[in-house]
C-alpha cells in the first residue's frame, strides 16, 4: 500500500519571491521603462528576508533575486550600489549567520588538510595587503569580494545546510524550474523582437551592446542578465535543481524533459558556446542519473545514448535548423556554434598544455610573491592606468591565456597553492568519501553526484575563463561543493519510497 504524499503548502516568502519575478518577468515583456522602479522595490524586500530568515529558508528568494540583479545593474547604470548589491544581500546572510553562531572557528565538516590551506590562503592574502607591487592598498581590499568573501558563503552554506526533505527539495526544485520556465519565455521573446525590446526598457542597454556589436543582426538575448548570453551559464548551472529528485507524476517530469530541450535551444540562441557545452554535459549526465532511477530505465537509457551519437550528425548539419525556422535569424548562432566542431577553431582561442605552463612559470620566477590581488580579471577594471604605467610589470604582464591559474600566479605568486588545492581538492575529497560510502552500501543518496557534477563542469570552465571567483560561478560552484558536503553525512542520508 503506497502513502500518499502529503501536501506542503509553499511558504510565503517563497511565494512574494515568486510573485516578484513573474510580475519583473511581465514587465519585461511589456517593455516598461517602469521596470527599474519595480526592482527597487524588489530590493527591500530581499533586503528584509536576509535580515529575518537564515539562509537554509532562502533558497528560492536568493535565487529570483540572483536571476534579476544583473538586469538591475544595467537599469542603475552600473552604479556602484546596483552592482554590488547582491553582494550586500549575501554578507548580510553571512554576518547574520555569524553572529548567531558566536564562534569564528572554521566548519567542523572540513578536514584538518583543508582546514590548513584555508588558513594558508587567509594569511597569504593577508601578506598580499604588503605587496609592493600591488596596485595599492585598494586592490586587494576590492578582491576580497573575489578571492575571501565566496569562501566564507561556502561556511554559512555548510553550517546552514538546507533540508534533506524529499518533499521540501521536490518543492523547491518546481519553484526553480518555474524561475527557468519563465526565463526562457524572455529569451525567446527577446531573440524574436530584437535589440529594440531592450533599449525600450532602458537606453543604458546600448553600453553592454557595445554599439553594433551586439545589436541589429549580431544581436544575442540578454534575458535578465547584464550582458549578452549571460544566462546560458545560469541555466547550466540551475539545471541540477531539478534533477536533484522525481518532482513527482509523469506530467512533472515531461516538463522537466521539455525545459531541457529549451534550455538548449535557448543557450544556442545566445551563442555562448561554453554555456552550451555545459548545459548539455550537465544535463545529459543527470539524465543518466534520472534515468536510472525511473521504472522506463531499459528504453530511457538506449534513448540518451542514441541522442548523444547524433548529436555530431546534427552539428554538422545545423545549417537545416535555419530551413525549419525560415523567418529567424540563426545565421550568426549557426556559424558560432558549428566551430564547436572545429578543433583548431577551439585550440587557437585557448592555452595549450605547453603554452600554460611556460607561462606559468614565467609569471612565477618573475614575480614568485605575485603583484596582489586585483592585477588581473574583472577585478583590475579600477586600477588600468595603475597596470599600464607600471614600468616592470605592464598591462601584457597581466594578460591571463582566459585560464584561472594564470590569473592566479600573477595575482598571488607562490601562494596560488592554497586556492589552487581548495578548488581542485575539495570536490575530488567529496567525490572519493561518496564513492568509499556508496561501495561499503553506508549511502545511496545520488543527489550528492547530481551536485558534483555541478561542480565539476564548473572547474572545467577554469581552463578557458577566469570563472570561479566571479558571479555566477562562484555562487553556483560553492553552494553545490556545500550542497555534496552536506549530504554526504550518513547518519543524515534518507531514501525516498518515491525514487
Amino acid at each position: 500500500m503506497t502513502t500518499a504524499k502529503p501536501k506542503i503548502p509553499m511558504n510565503r516568502i517563497d511565494a512574494v519571491s515568486l510573485v516578484i519575478y513573474v510580475i519583473h518577468i511581465i514587465l519585461n515583456l511589456y517593455e516598461s521603462p517602469y521596470l527599474k522602479h519595480f526592482y527597487v522595490l524588489s530590493i527591500f524586500f530581499f533586503i528584509i528576508c536576509a535580515f529575518k530568515k537564515p539562509w537554509s529558508e532562502l533558497l528560492v528568494p536568493t535565487l529570483v533575486f540572483f536571476f534579476i540583479e544583473g538586469q538591475g545593474r544595467i537599469l542603475g547604470e552600473y552604479n556602484a550600489v546596483f552592482r554590488t548589491i547582491f553582494d550586500g544581500y549575501i554578507l548580510i546572510m553571512v554576518l547574520r549567520h555569524t553572529v548567531k553562531r558566536k564562534s569564528i572557528s572554521l566548519p567542523d565538516q572540513l578536514p584538518l588538510f583543508f582546514k590548513l590551506m584555508i588558513i594558508g590562503h587567509f594569511g597569504w592574502y593577508f601578506v598580499q595587503l604588503f605587496n609592493v607591487s600591488s596596485v595599492g592598498p585598494l586592490g586587494p581590499i576590492f578582491a576580497t569580494k573575489i578571492y575571501i568573501f565566496p569562501i566564507i558563503m561556502f561556511f554559512m552554506f555548510l553550517e546552514n545546510p538546507l533540508s534533506k526533505d524529499h518533499y521540501f527539495i521536490a518543492k523547491k526544485s518546481s519553484a526553480v524550474l518555474l524561475i527557468l520556465i519563465l526565463q526562457l519565455i524572455v529569451v525567446f521573446y527577446q531573440f524574436n523582437t530584437g535589440d529594440n525590446s531592450l533599449l525600450n526598457i532602458s537606453d543604458y542597454y546600448s553600453r553592454p551592446m557595445r554599439g553594433e556589436v551586439f545589436a541589429g543582426e549580431y544581436f544575442r538575448p540578454f534575458g535578465t542578465g547584464f550582458v549578452p548570453g549571460a544566462m546560458s551559464i545560469y541555466f547550466a548551472f540551475s539545471v541540477g535543481f531539478f534533477y536533484l529528485r522525481d518532482l513527482g507524476g509523469k506530467f512533472k517530469g515531461l516538463i522537466r524533459i521539455l525545459v531541457s530541450i529549451w534550455i538548449l535551444a535557448a543557450c544556442f540562441i545566445m551563442q555562448v558556446r561554453v554555456g552550451l557545452i555545459l548545459s548539455a554535459i550537465i544535463i545529459f549526465l543527470c539524465a543518466l542519473i534520472a534515468m536510472n532511477r525511473s521504472r522506463l530505465r531499459v528504453i530511457g537509457f538506449p534513448l540518451l545514448f542514441g541522442l548523444l551519437f547524433a548529436v555530431p550528425i546534427f552539428v554538422s548539419n545545423l545549417e537545416i535548423v535555419q530551413e525549419w525556422f525560415p523567418e529567424a535569424n540563426l545565421r550568426s548562432s549557426v556559424i558560432r556554434i558549428k566551430s564547436i566542431t572545429s578543433v583548431e577553431d577551439l585550440t587557437a582561442q585557448r592555452a595549450t598544455v605547453t603554452t600554460f605552463v611556460d607561462t606559468l612559470w614565467d609569471r612565477l620566477s618573475k614575480a614568485p610573491l605575485g603583484l596582489g590581488p586585483g592585477r588581473t580579471g574583472a577585478a583590475n577594471s579600477s586600477f588600468l592606468d595603475v597596470i599600464v604605467n607600471d614600468p616592470r610589470y605592464d598591462l601584457s604582464f597581466s594578460w591571463t591565456l582566459d585560464n584561472l591559474y594564470i590569473s592566479l600566479a600573477i595575482d598571488l605568486g607562490i601562494g596560488m597553492i592554497f586556492y589552487t588545492i581548495l578548488i581542485l581538492g575539495l570536490p575530488l575529497y567529496v567525490l572519493a568519501r561518496y564513492l568509499n560510502q556508496f561501495r561499503r552500501g553506508i549511502s545511496r543518496d545520488d543527489s550528492v553526484l547530481v551536485a558534483l557534477i555541478c561542480v565539476f563542469a564548473n572547474l572545467v570552465t577554469t581552463w578557458g575563463a577566469i570563472s570561479i571567483p566571479y558571479n555566477p560561478s562562484s555562487f553556483f560552484y560553492w553552494f553545490w561543493l556545500a550542497y555534496a558536503m552536506n549530504h554526504l553525512d550518513a547518519k543524515n542520508s534518507f531514501h525516498s519510497r518515491y525514487i
